[in-house]
């Protein structure tokens, strides 16, 4: 399972919120089963399952599921993006380093990268 498709997962179950529902946009409080109660029940899940323990800061600022995906940066936590799969050709538009802060594209074949751009901020 792909590192997005577990957080889709993750974010899903412990919102309560059904496929019909979910999109990559969602905001907090957009949504009745996105309430306060909803919300400590996911930042719950998320640091469980992670191995994590979020800042209070973060837990507030968590206000959307993509702003989700930039603060469990800040925590190490790699979330990646594959944007095409055709057979075995993969472009992967975005990757979050578990163990730095690397941002970069990649296009595969059969598993072997043929272009590769990182950059390091």
């Amino acid at each position: 399972m792909s590192t997005k498709k577990k957080y889709s997962e993750i974010f899903k179950t412990a919102v309560n919120i059904d496929d019909d529902k979910f999109n990559e946009n969602i905001k907090y409080n957009e949504i009745e089963e996105w309430d306060s109660i909803g919300h400590m029940t996911l930042v719950a899940a998320l640091e469980k399952e992670y191995k994590i323990t979020m800042e209070t800061d973060d837990i507030i600022d968590f206000s959307s599921f993509k702003k989700g995906i930039e603060i469990l940066k800040k925590y190490n936590v790699k979330i990646s993006w594959k944007i095409w799969n055709f057979q075995n050709i993969t472009l992967r538009m975005l990757r979050l380093s578990y163990l730095s802060s690397k941002v970069f594209v990649d296009l595969t074949i059969n598993e072997k990268i043929i272009y590769s751009k990182k950059r390091k901020y």
